[in-house]
């Protein structure tokens, strides 16, 4: 049950996903998952920008989606590995009903190197994307990509880098690249307790990647695994800020790391 707070418009939607999964080979998992997000119809629209919604837009609608997703992991640790590899391939067909119809294709790879007696490692970590509209829909702006925040490129607001209107309010791109490098390190003798130190790069697009418009942070922060989860502090800065746009932020989160 989710609200977000946009610009010109309240978006209110509920909804839910079921994953299951299982292994094809060693090292390789096939994961599938159904999507059900229902956008109720928004609220609070701003009449200074109304005429930029459709009609379509203002209703909110039904996505009803699967994704195919095959994941493989030869990691030597899943909370601070050292050495190894993770990578995975997903594709998303939304139309098992619902009002929508598009394809989101998406690829991530990560690279770890240790390079002090296995406590000190290196990671380079790529990402891209992209979505198409299938039977002639429309793609809705709040499934297109948006990045920024603590699991894309840190520094910038959530969902503050992309395609904006003439209004500077955010619409989202069908295209997406994300770059993301660190150093991460023990911290004393605390157990589970490391820092980082990372750099982020990326943009979201509407139709064609260009990469001499990449936006880009870094910065450093803290680890620690706790019995009650993973957790993350860590501050970025971003590298060149526009006009309005904060020059870092500190995040904090519970959950599984980077």
């Amino acid at each position: 049950n989710k609200e977000h707070d946009e610009l010109y418009y309240t978006k209110k939607s509920v909804g839910g996903t079921v994953r299951l999964s299982y292994p094809v080979i060693e090292e390789i998992r096939h994961y599938i998952s159904y999507r059900y997000d229902k956008v109720k119809k928004l609220e609070d629209i701003d009449p200074t920008y109304e005429y930029l919604l459709s009609e379509d837009d203002k209703n909110g609608g039904l996505t009803s989606s699967i994704t195919n997703t095959l994941y493989r992991n030869t990691t030597n640790d899943y909370y601070r590995p050292t050495e190894g590899s993770n990578c995975s391939v997903s594709v998303e067909y939304a139309g098992l009903g619902g009002d929508y119809h598009f394809t989101r294709s998406k690829m991530s790879a990560a690279k770890f190197f240790p390079i002090y007696k296995d406590t000190v490692a290196l990671m380079f970590k790529l990402r891209t994307g992209t979505i198409n509209s299938a039977k002639g829909d429309k793609v809705p702006d709040y499934e297109k990509f948006t990045l920024g925040g603590m699991n894309t490129l840190r520094g910038f607001d959530y969902g503050g880098i992309g395609p904006k209107d003439s209004y500077g309010n955010f619409l989202g791109g069908k295209q997406m690249v994300i770059f993301n490098t660190e150093i991460t390190f023990p911290m004393g003798k605390v157990p589970g307790l490391s820092g980082v130190i990372f750099y982020d790069a990326g943009n979201a697009y509407n139709e064609r990647v260009d990469l001499s418009d990449i936006r880009q942070s870094y910065g450093a922060g803290i680890r620690w695994v706790t019995p009650m989860g993973p957790l993350r502090l860590e501050y970025g800065k971003v590298v060149h800020p526009e006009k309005d746009e904060d020059n870092g932020q500190w995040e904090f989160t519970i959950g599984a790391f980077f």
